[in-house]
């Protein structure tokens, strides 16, 4: 079970067909219970890709960052697809080469 089943998490879920999309709030980087989240858990059997739309999140830090890398594990090579994600963020990404576990869209 996820932690996200507990108590309220900084992100919504929506499954469309077979795709994934998670909407992060303002806070999902400062967040108190993000790190114990278990991101494999929102991925179920014959998900063809993710989504995750960080519109609200200003900046991302370790927390956020290790969250996202973990999700993009879980959903394997190429089905993980970042969008709009801050410009300051996004060059962050892309100089830790994470565009190379994850679309930076």
């Amino acid at each position: 079970m996820t932690t996200a089943a507990l108590i309220d998490m900084p992100y919504r879920v929506q499954r469309d067909a077979d795709d994934l999309t998670i909407i992060l709030s303002a806070d999902a980087a400062d967040h108190p219970a993000l790190p114990r989240d278990s991101a494999a858990d929102l991925i179920e059997a014959g998900t063809l890709q993710v989504v995750v739309d960080a519109a609200a999140v200003k900046e991302a830090n370790s927390v956020l960052i290790c969250w996202l890398v973990r999700l993009a594990t879980s959903v394997g090579p190429g089905r993980l697809i970042l969008r709009n994600l801050a410009p300051r963020a996004k060059a962050m990404f892309l100089r830790m080469r994470l565009d190379q576990v994850m679309i930076l869209a």
